[in-house]
């Protein structure tokens, strides 16, 4: 199988399983901003924004080097699983220790809480992180040999479980007991990743030997090729996840819950990037180390891909934000503007520009990765945080979790502009705009008529009218994007090739 079908393959398998996971993860949504006082799911949400940071601080950035170290030399896959298993494994135990620890020592400001629910919550949902951070390690394995469609079973399966165990406690077990019922829904995620990980064990196994191992010379060299890249991404996640934590502390639980469900929806969408480009990196790294001079060629493809996504979905989404979260949430999380009255559907519509932007610096964040330049995330990721903190406690106070949104914007923008400078600085590539301002153009007229039709469709189907309105701005989008050019049939047909040696083209310069 040629690498672009093999990085096609693999990116629609965890984009299929993403898609289901986030099906799901709406039907989570709506089922706790019902079941929930809006203190109890700005909380729900605080805990998993607070572990992130710590889970973070435990993953090292052992992923990303692991498929980087693994793809060079496939032989060595049992020895590096085993000895990066017991990295992680180790480290992960400690830090999710340190996180318990924390979250007793966290001032409640707010009088609405209990006291316990925000400590206990974490406690609870520190074992999710742990399973999903072993699982992380295994689906190395699978990313390096192009089997994320098994990925993306266990991912779907973990999921389903879990949603389970989470409706049947909100409609049958515990209806009239939320505040018993909180811990349980946090319990939820321990199930659904002990099934995820055990299916993830499964794959795994048909492929290579799973058992921990420690060769302290590679694990040492394996942590310092890391650790530039572990810190960035600990400083990432902080950016990422601080907005959250400012809010709470700074406003109460009620702005967060405001906050999250639109910061759940961009989270759902951002992994789409995050996937591409893990199934770009194998190919891009071996271009790079080979100096075959098709790493040009894999960055503007990969770019062009990218901003597709990024154009698209902030072009829609900024249309619909309102009847989306009207159908994910309950008419509390909505605007009233008449009222004076700002909801979810505003930090949407923001959030989803800092999500374009995200999307692209993905790219150039992984180009550092791939030329092993990791420690420059360090420094830009200590300026988006510095950004992030000082806009935030200026705007806060004031504007809530608008602000925390549009800061989020302005930081995305930073980030992209260092990245791209940095990793151009390493490596020799050149990223043509053409394309660019037909897929920006491509995206405007979708929106455009999807805005056209929502009134129309809302007098027949109310809200439930982004069924048709989402799927109809889809097919309008690729239309005009084959239309203006961006996609040809030529290009869509060379993916049908059993051999093809180029990666996914999308347009002719």
């Amino acid at each position: 199988m040629g690498t672009a079908r093999k990085i096609l393959g693999s990116t629609l398998s965890q984009l299929i399983g993403k898609f289901l996971v986030g099906l799901l993860s709406i039907i989570v949504i709506k089922l706790l901003t019902n079941y929930l006082s809006q203190e109890q799911y700005g909380d729900y949400n605080f805990i998993y924004d607070f572990l992130a940071v710590f889970g973070i601080m435990a993953d090292l950035g052992l992923y990303t080097v692991a498929v980087r170290e693994m793809s060079k030399d496939e032989s060595r896959i049992p020895v590096l699983l085993g000895n990066i298993l017991t990295i992680r494994t180790m480290v992960a135990i400690l830090v999710m220790l340190l996180a318990i620890g924390g979250g007793f020592l966290l001032p409640i400001i707010s009088p609405e809480h209990a006291k316990d629910r925000v400590p206990i919550g974490i406690a609870i949902a520190s074992i999710t992180v742990l399973l999903a951070l072993l699982n992380g390690t295994l689906t190395s394995v699978l990313q390096v040999r192009y089997r994320m469609a098994q990925s993306a079973i266990a991912l779907v399966a973990g999921k389903i479980i879990s949603i389970a165990y989470i409706a049947y406690i909100v409609v049958i077990a515990l209806t009239r007991d939320p505040q018993t019922g909180f811990y349980h829904v946090i319990g939820a995620g321990i199930i659904g990743n002990i099934a995820m990980l055990a299916t993830t064990s499964w794959y795994t196994r048909r492929l290579t030997e799973i058992r921990y191992r420690f060769d302290w010379t590679l694990i040492r060299g394996v942590f310092i090729k890391a650790l530039p890249y572990g810190l960035a991404l600990i400083l990432s996640t902080i950016y990422f996840r601080l907005n959250t934590i400012l809010l709470f502390n700074l406003k109460g639980s009620q702005e967060v819950a405001f906050y999250s469900v639109g910061m759940r929806l961009v989270e759902s969408l951002l992994i789409i990037s995050l996937y591409f480009m893990n199934s770009v990196l194998p190919i891009l790294t071996k271009s790079i180390e080979s100096r075959d001079n098709r790493h040009g060629r894999i960055i503007q493809n990969a770019f062009e891909f990218l901003a597709i996504m990024g154009f698209g979905v902030v072009s829609g989404g900024c249309v619909l934000a309102y009847p989306i979260v009207a159908v994910i949430s309950e008419p509390k999380y909505l605007s009233r503007i008449s009222e004076g009255i700002y909801g979810s559907d505003i930090g949407l519509q923001i959030l989803l520009f800092a999500l374009m932007f995200s999307f692209i610096n993905t790219l150039f964040s992984f180009i550092l990765i791939a030329v092993n330049q990791q420690k420059k995330l360090l420094v830009i990721n200590i300026g988006a945080i510095f950004i992030n903190l000082v806009i935030n406690m200026l705007i806060i106070p004031k504007y809530g979790f608008r602000g925390a949104a549009a800061t989020s914007v302005v930081a995305e923008c930073y980030i992209l502009m260092a990245t791209f400078l940095a990793s151009r600085r390493y490596l020799a590539y050149r990223i043509h705009f053409t394309n660019l301002f037909k897929i920006i153009g491509a995206s405007l007229v979708m929106a455009g008529v999807v805005y056209a039709a929502r009134d129309p469709s809302f007098a027949l189907m109310q809200n439930k009218n982004i069924l048709l309105l989402i799927p109809l701005g889809g097919l309008l989008y690729a239309i005009f994007l084959w239309l203006t050019g961006v996609i040809t049939s030529e290009k869509l047909g060379t993916l049908l090739k059993k051999e093809q040696p180029e990666v996914i083209n999308i347009e002719k310069n």
